[in-house]
């Protein structure tokens, strides 16, 4: 005669069955093509002979080409199938401290279109800041052809096992329901 079993198994097996997935996801993602590549544009935002010391124009930069307005520009140019939204997951504007110089990062499964994306923004970007504030910034370092590979995060390896988990959690439990109710029934 079989006894109904405890969720606390579920939940050990569950537990394991996560922690495989976060593991094996954690070292195998780049051979699954779950790549993520992060190229680089650096834009020095005025001339030489304007840099001042305790200048916080940077900074303005930097919220001033967050805008809508350039990014639609970006994916009209580059024809890209995505939202200003989803661009904006993909960027990050960076004003280095105590310098006159913007990075800007774009992340993205395609190496090439991270640093297409990446070289027109800092375009763009150096358009807008020069005609709004006669500004004689520049490009300093394209990111074509030097995007990086970017190494799966312990943080995204726990999202994935937590995943697993949840999902053995629920099949599981499910599966002991219907054991316990089937036990219930030939008692």
């Amino acid at each position: 005669m079989k006894k109904k079993e405890s969720i606390f198994i579920v939940i050990q097996k569950a537990l394991i069955f996560g922690i495989i997935v976060g593991i094996g996801f954690y070292f195998l993602s780049d051979r699954l093509g779950l790549k993520t590549y992060k190229a680089q544009a650096k834009i020095l935002t005025t001339s030489n002979e304007k840099i001042k010391d305790q200048d916080k124009t940077t900074y303005t930069y930097a919220e001033t080409v967050k805008s809508n307005e350039i990014k639609k520009r970006v994916i009209e140019n580059l024809k890209l199938d995505i939202s200003e939204d989803e661009l904006d997951k993909k960027m990050q504007i960076q004003a280095i401290p105590n310098t006159h110089i913007l990075n800007i990062n774009v992340e993205d499964s395609v190496k090439l279109r991270a640093e297409d994306i990446a070289d027109e923004y800092a375009e763009i970007t150096v358009s807008v800041i020069n005609q709004l504030y006669q500004a004689n910034a520049l490009i300093i370092d394209h990111a074509y052809p030097n995007a990086a590979l970017v190494k799966t995060s312990q943080k995204d390896a726990m999202k994935v096992g937590l995943a697993g988990f949840l999902t053995y959690f629920i099949f599981g439990s499910l599966m002991l329901f219907i054991r316990n109710s089937k036990v219930e029934e030939n008692e």
